[in-house]
């Protein structure tokens, strides 16, 4: 009985070390890139932009304000300049801290 509650530690030790390491192993492959953040947060921030001016042009008039469409499409861009830091700088903290 001895002998048989050794070898079933000694091959659930082994099994968690093996699970572990690839495990690790799959961490470092499943990193992004800091260009694939990049391709990222940009694609995320142009959809972002298409919807923030098509809200503004809805929403805007409803609440009475009266902007212009340079002024939209200006205010919809640096919504977005900080939206893509912001989505850029995330992505790698998250990548670094591996959550």
């Amino acid at each position: 009985m001895r002998r048989l509650r050794e070898g079933i530690f000694a091959l659930t030790a082994e099994y968690i070390h093996y699970n572990r390491s690839n495990y690790i192993a799959l961490e470092g492959i499943m990193a992004q890139s800091k260009r694939g953040s990049l391709i990222e947060a940009v694609t995320n921030s142009v959809v972002g932009y298409v919807l923030a001016v098509a809200t503004q042009f809805a929403v805007f008039p409803t609440l009475g304000l009266r902007v212009g469409v340079v002024e939209n499409l200006g205010l919809g861009l640096v919504f977005t300049a900080v939206s893509l830091i912001r989505g850029y700088a995330l992505r790698r903290l998250f990548n670094r801290c591996r959550l």
